[in-house]
């Protein structure tokens, strides 16, 4: 018995890259993937998407993939000024035109699509495949690990009620007898 819920991380190395799968399942009747990886890796979406359907069939699947790079692989980073002032622009032009209070934060403007990048972070899906591959499977085995203990946790207790019930169903078993008689008894004392 395995239950739906539960989370696996796997993790695997290409170069100075670094691939992180972690994935979060919780109860769903018919299979539901979601998938939040880097938009240079979305040519990867039915691949991985496939491997999932091949271990799981039920549950609402939450995945996530980050790349992360070594220290000296992210001085490519830039960021994008004019991007930045087209933001800012249409930003301000929204707070004016919704009458909205509040400032435009450079926390705001580093956040927003493409101001920050990082041309390191643009690699080649069928390059890193193979190391993700590695880390969804690895992924993958941590999940379903979690989802047999918390299925064997959750028999353990379905069959502890179940002895209680058998308990209480032979105390019905062994009163049944009496109750009619009980209940003759009763009626009688009323009238």
């Amino acid at each position: 018995m395995r239950s739906m819920t539960g989370y696996g991380k796997g993790e695997a190395a290409l170069g100075d890259l670094r691939v992180c799968v972690e994935i979060h399942s919780v109860n769903r009747k018919q299979i539901d993937i979601a998938l939040n990886i880097p938009r240079s890796l979305q040519g990867l979406e039915p691949r991985i998407r496939e491997t999932l359907q091949t271990r799981i069939s039920r549950g609402r699947l939450n995945l996530n993939v980050t790349l992360t790079h070594a220290a000296e692989s992210l001085a490519a980073s830039a960021i994008d000024f004019d991007l930045a002032r087209v933001y800012a622009n249409e930003m301000r032009k929204l707070q004016a035109e919704l009458g909205l209070a509040g400032d435009l934060t450079l926390d705001t403007l580093m956040r927003a699509p493409g101001v920050l990048t990082n041309s390191s972070t643009d690699v080649e899906p069928e390059v890193v495949w193979p190391s993700i591959l590695s880390a969804l499977g690895a992924a993958l085995a941590a999940l379903i690990t979690m989802r047999e203990a918390e299925g064997k946790n959750l028999a353990t207790d379905l069959y502890m009620r179940l002895a209680k019930l058998r308990v209480m169903v032979e105390g019905i078993r062994e009163r049944s007898p009496m109750l009619t008689e009980n209940y003759r008894n009763q009626i009688f004392a009323r009238l």
